[in-house]
């Protein structure tokens, strides 16, 4: 007979309601059948009408409409387009509770960064150019929301996600933190594992589905390979919820070259795969990334903007002492939408 346990606590983890496969054909060199048969758990079935009349708990937004609690998402592009600049724009504003291009976080939640590729000074700038404050001014206050956990500032030499012990780790940090969003900056610095292996992958998999039950939010950066898609298997795309190609213009229309064109901040946000929004939550957009006078980078919602800004009555040079982006850039995207 059925329990009829209090279904709005079925999010969390508890080690003795994962399933047990007692069927004996089952492959049992999997690793994630022999954890399972330690904690000896039994497997959960309903029936169809029992299931629908579950009173089960609506994801939360975290930043609307894209991610929201327990979402598994990615973000791919070429090197040198500004992935990580993305990344650490839409972290802050998901650790604010503010505003990142066409999406608004509701509140602030909390955010765990883990950047396994970049020296901890460049880390450090790269942050700065972002929020536009001096990292010497201990007057600013930039967010206890953002934690970071960069492999520059760790005594061992990388940090592999692939590795069942740093899961382990990341998994306690994102417990003690009341971390609702981890960003993985980027999938081939952070793992060891072969990108061309399958089998290798579910290593990785069988973690982020357990931190999806846990109600955390997952967004991996990760680099695009010659084609375009991101790099490597197919197989990683097939428990995500969302994957973005932050598309440079200049080198898709070189073929996708990614060696053949100088980035030059033009790209389109590409949704790819979409699991949860309607037509009109994805469609692509224009965006660049603008150096700024003051060194502030920021990345715009070009035709929005310009667009916006003109229907206001502001002149293509006014525009330009707003946004940044040249007179003649402002011309040609008011030409393009008309």
């Amino acid at each position: 007979m059925m329990n009829n346990t209090n279904t709005k606590n079925m999010s969390s983890l508890d080690h003795n309601e994962d399933c047990q496969y007692q069927n004996t054909n089952i492959n049992t060199n999997n690793s994630v059948y022999e954890e399972n048969q330690e904690n000896n758990a039994k497997c959960k079935i309903y029936n169809l009408n029992r299931f629908m009349s579950l009173d089960l708990p609506k994801a939360g937004m975290i930043l609307d409409p894209i991610i929201t609690e327990g979402s598994l998402s990615m973000l791919h592009a070429y090197r040198g387009v500004g992935k990580s600049f993305f990344a650490m724009s839409l972290a802050l504003a998901v650790a604010n509770g503010g505003k990142f291009l066409r999406w608004k976080a509701p509140h602030p939640s909390k955010v765990l960064y883990v950047d396994g590729e970049m020296p901890a000074n460049c880390l450090q700038e790269r942050f700065q150019k972002v929020t536009g404050k001096s990292m010497v001014d201990e007057n600013v206050d930039y967010t206890e929301n953002l934690e970071l956990f960069a492999a520059d500032m760790q005594t061992f030499s990388t940090i592999d996600v692939g590795n069942k012990k740093m899961q382990e780790e990341i998994s306690r940090i994102i417990q003690e933190k009341g971390i609702k969003l981890l960003i993985l900056d980027n999938l081939s610095t952070l793992t060891t594992i072969d990108e061309l292996d399958a089998a290798s992958w579910g290593i990785i998999q069988s973690w982020l589905i357990s931190l999806r039950k846990r109600g955390v939010a997952v967004l991996i950066i990760h680099h695009s390979g010659k084609r375009g898609r991101q790099r490597g298997i197919s197989k990683r795309e097939d428990i995500l919820d969302l994957v973005i190609n932050l598309k440079n213009k200049a080198k898709s229309e070189k073929g996708d070259d990614e060696d053949e064109v100088m980035f030059n901040g033009k790209c389109q946000v590409m949704f790819e795969k979409n699991r949860n929004l309607s037509k009109k939550q994805i469609s692509n957009f224009g965006v660049e990334l603008l150096d700024m006078d003051n060194g502030f980078v920021s990345w715009v919602d070009t035709y929005a903007t310009v667009i916006d800004l003109k229907e206001q009555g502001y002149s293509c040079r006014e525009i330009e002492a707003i946004t940044g982006i040249s007179k003649s850039r402002v011309s040609e995207i008011y030409r393009m939408a008309n």
